[in-house]
């Protein structure tokens, strides 16, 4: 093994205000390194700041989330207007993108923002091209791909990652009504491909002649059509009109379409599991519980302990464990990743959600007496060199 230099820099492009980076900050100091160097995302999107100068071979690069930032999130928009019309989809032009105002919780064309996205890691890998390269804690050849719900869930599935059925391909209600409804009784969920933190998530039942959808997303009529709203209280659409405008205008963002799958239960709650990977090991691990079909944190999901999850599933933990460090096996140039498991009722059988690449924030959160962002540091100093390149 090859011991991590403590003369090595880390170096940081993020939002330099986030919690992400502040977290990150004082997980350095603590293990004995310099506070990282942060390029803004701002910055260098605008052309004001480059990568490559603060690089080496000596450095670590660690890509940070660009969301909680507004004007990364406009930055960002309109760097996804190509890629739209590459699409064949109809994005906000430049000027629409100039006149919006901030609204907390607003949903602003996921699927262009994900491009914009994909196309400023694009720019920054052409950037470090042209310095010594640094080694990565997060890939940006994996970040888009992890980003990518129907992308990743058809890898996993390539793989023998047990995941619920999905379908691509469908962009309106009456798509969905037709291909899905002939049976008595469904139950789907609907989520926006690119989405993440529940935004554009929604459960679908059908009983019948009647319909009933439940989402974390408010939709908010105007003049121009629907706006929506990702709100901390769950939403509850009965009428089938509503429920076909909320799906509309989803699908303009690209839907991936899931069978939903019930879930084991905790002290009369629902719940799963956010796993953190470091290194191909599963680490940190949280169970999140809820009445109803959404855990996630951020929509005020109560976390479990591990050690009380652990006792929940029993001799099958190692299997709970295993399937995400097989997840983590598909992105070996990738320090970390949060992964998010579906724990089945039989609290045998499991089904991987999802994965994030910015999935590690969990504050207070301890393996082995180390927050994620001290474990990941500390992992740097034990795993070889090539795997972090």
């Amino acid at each position: 093994m090859n011991i991590l230099p403590r003369h090595r820099r880390f170096v940081v492009i993020g939002n330099p205000r986030s919690r992400r980076i502040a977290g990150f900050q004082r997980a350095l100091v603590s293990q004995g390194y310099p506070p990282a160097r942060v390029v803004a995302y701002a910055d260098f999107i605008a052309g004001r700041a480059e990568i490559a100068r603060h690089l080496d071979s000596q450095c670590v690069l660690r890509i940070e989330s660009p969301g909680e930032d507004w004007e990364v999130e406009k930055l960002l928009l309109k760097e996804g207007v190509e890629g739209m019309e590459a699409e064949g989809r109809q994005p906000w032009s430049a000027s629409q993108i100039y006149r919006l105002e901030f609204q907390r919780g607003a949903i602003f064309r996921p699927r262009q923002w994900y491009l914009g996205f994909v196309r400023v890691l694009q720019r920054l890998q052409r950037d470090v091209a042209s310095s010594s390269e640094p080694h990565y804690m997060a890939h940006p050849d994996d970040i888009p791909v992890l980003f990518d719900k129907a992308r990743c869930q058809s890898q996993f599935q390539a793989s023998g990652i047990p995941v619920p059925a999905h379908w691509t391909g469908i962009e309106t209600y009456e798509q969905l009504r037709d291909r899905f409804v002939p049976h008595p009784h469904r139950r789907l969920f609907a989520k926006i491909a690119n989405g993440y933190s529940a935004v554009g998530a929604v459960a679908l039942e059908w009983r019948g002649s009647r319909a009933r959808a439940l989402s974390p997303v408010e939709m908010v009529q105007a003049e121009d059509g629907p706006r929506l709203f990702l709100s901390k209280h769950i939403q509850s659409y009965t009428d089938e009109r509503d429920i076909a405008a909320l799906i509309d205008a989803l699908g303009r963002e690209s839907l991936l379409i899931e069978e939903w799958l019930p879930k084991a239960r905790i002290d009369s709650m629902s719940f799963d599991l956010r796993v953190v990977t470091i290194a191909g090991r599963a680490c940190h691990v949280v169970g999140r519980a809820n009445p109803g079909p959404f855990t996630n944190l951020n929509l005020g999901s109560q976390r479990i302990d591990a050690a009380k999850v652990r006792c929940e599933l029993g001799d099958s933990w190692p299997t709970a464990m295993a399937i995400c460090e097989q997840v983590a096996l598909l992105f070996p140039n990738s320090l970390y990743l949060g992964v998010d498991l579906l724990v089945r009722p039989d609290k045998r059988r499991f089904a991987v959600l999802e994965a994030n690449a910015f999935g590690d924030l969990l504050p207070g959160l301890l393996h082995d007496g180390r927050e994620t962002y001290e474990m990941e540091i500390l992992a740097l100093t034990k795993r070889p060199e090539h795997a972090l390149c």
